[in-house]
């Protein structure tokens, strides 16, 4: 299987005015920038994608539902006949800090976060794991850096190792096998 992870596009809460917020954000501030979606810079971002990946027969598309992933994902798949983006909550986003006030599962927890991201590798795997499918998984740049730490069986503290990927950046890995992954540069 050919897996391109893509971060989703520019959203509201990427611009310098909500570094504040980000870095110490309320439960209220965490809520708001959940369902921002997609800047309009966002949306030029994705629309540059596509025809990157035109040539690619992706066979699926698996999304965060959070509003800046799913728009993200949901123009990627405009004009792919019969392709259908399928939700998942376990590519949500994952709170980069712990907050006054937050939920409990807004709390960041690396061995759950792990455990998390193993889930979602299992899952592609039961998917797709011996085919020569693409299948694209449009997500978070907190959980990108999580699921490279658990495809390379890395320790959940090592996320923290992978990180900077950009809006709409196409990370490229290979997984023919359990034992390994190919990670595909370019």
């Amino acid at each position: 299987m050919l897996l391109l992870l893509i971060r989703h596009g520019h959203y509201p809460g990427n611009d310098p005015a909500h570094n504040h917020t980000y870095q110490q954000p309320t439960n209220e501030d965490w809520e708001e920038m959940q369902n921002l979606g997609l800047s309009t810079r966002g949306v030029r971002q994705v629309k540059r994608l596509v025809p990157q990946l035109a040539d690619l027969h992706i066979n699926a598309i698996y999304s965060s539902p959070i509003p800046r992933a799913r728009d993200t994902a949901e123009i990627l798949a405009d004009g792919r006949a019969g392709l259908e983006v399928e939700y998942w909550d376990e590519l949500q986003e994952i709170p980069p800090v712990t907050f006054p006030g937050a939920p409990a599962d807004y709390i960041w927890d690396g061995e759950k976060h792990y455990q998390t991201a193993k889930e979602i590798e299992q899952k592609l795997r039961s998917a797709h794991g011996d085919t020569d499918d693409t299948v694209v998984v449009v997500t978070h740049g907190n959980l990108m850096a999580t699921l490279y730490s658990s495809l390379l069986n890395l320790k959940p503290c090592n996320y923290n190792r992978f990180t900077g990927f950009e809006n709409c950046g196409v990370y490229r890995l290979i997984l023919n096998n359990p034992d390994k992954v190919q990670i595909i540069m370019r």
